[in-house]
């Protein structure tokens, strides 16, 4: 009988993605060795995953909607109509393996739902980035919107420097993915092209610090760090919430000067 394993439907936010849901997949993928694996997310999310799996996305107004992708929930999804889009991603499957057993597995849809971490397997994707390195700045809504303001004011005139990051970061009028006509279809992919190929990225303390340390990318970021272990020493982390933005601003340009990136 055939090894056939599904996983999802995930309907997160795209950093409850990469820090529990995908590397729990992985980890599913190398300890169950299934012949089929089916994976149920976010469309635009598909490229986390191998080609070999089979992917059947959830439904595109879910997708759209980041303000309310919060944690492992939807919050315009409910327990009760979660359940029907579980179901529905049953039948899915059921109409392609004809018969056969599988087993189904998910996070808990519960807002706080953790995966403990020896069954996540962080790994970098194999990304062909063939984007123009940049210094990057994500305002993650982790800080005040007015800090990261000022922030942007006083390093925006830095060559090579741009400002990006999805729907739920700050500085929207600055951020250059927002531009773009395909904004649904490929943001995540953008974001993660250029965080690969940047010469450094400034942030703070957030999921996108812990994306450059599976990347190894240079990163400055401050405010209490909360995720993964991080071994990577390219990482520079702050430790500290009551830091005034002129020492974060002093920081990043000391850190910045130590890389060569700034006279």
């Amino acid at each position: 009988m055939d090894n056939i394993v599904a996983c999802g439907p995930f309907i997160g936010s795209f950093e409850s993605e990469v820090i529990q849901f995908q590397p729990f997949v992985k980890w599913l993928y190398l300890v169950l060795k299934p012949q089929k694996f089916f994976i149920s997310s976010h469309k635009n999310r598909k490229f986390l995953y191998p080609d070999n799996t089979i992917f059947l996305p959830v439904y595109e107004d879910l997708t759209r909607n980041e303000f309310s992708q919060d944690y492992i929930v939807h919050r315009d999804v409910g327990t009760k109509d979660y359940n029907i889009i579980v179901k529905k991603f049953k039948q899915d499957v059921s109409s392609y393996i004809k018969g056969n057993n599988v087993l189904y597995y998910r996070l808990t849809y519960n807002r706080f739902s953790w995966i403990p971490e020896y069954k996540r397997v962080f790994e970098p994707l194999k990304l062909k980035s063939n984007k123009k390195s940049h210094i990057i700045f994500i305002p993650s809504d982790v800080e005040k919107s007015q800090i990261l303001y000022k922030i942007y004011e006083k390093l925006s005139n830095l060559n090579d420097f741009v400002c990006i990051g999805d729907m739920k970061t700050y500085l929207p009028e600055h951020n250059i993915l927002l531009r773009d006509s395909l904004y649904f279809q490929n943001v995540y992919k953008n974001i993660l092209d250029y965080i690969c190929n940047a010469k450094c990225v400034i942030c703070p303390s957030s999921h996108w610090t812990t994306i450059c340390s599976f990347y190894n990318i240079p990163c400055f970021s401050w405010g209490k760090y909360t995720g993964p272990d991080i071994e990577s020493k390219n990482i520079h982390i702050i430790n500290n919430n009551d830091i005034s933005v002129e020492h974060i601003i002093l920081g990043v340009k000391a850190w910045l000067k130590e890389m060569h990136l700034l006279n």
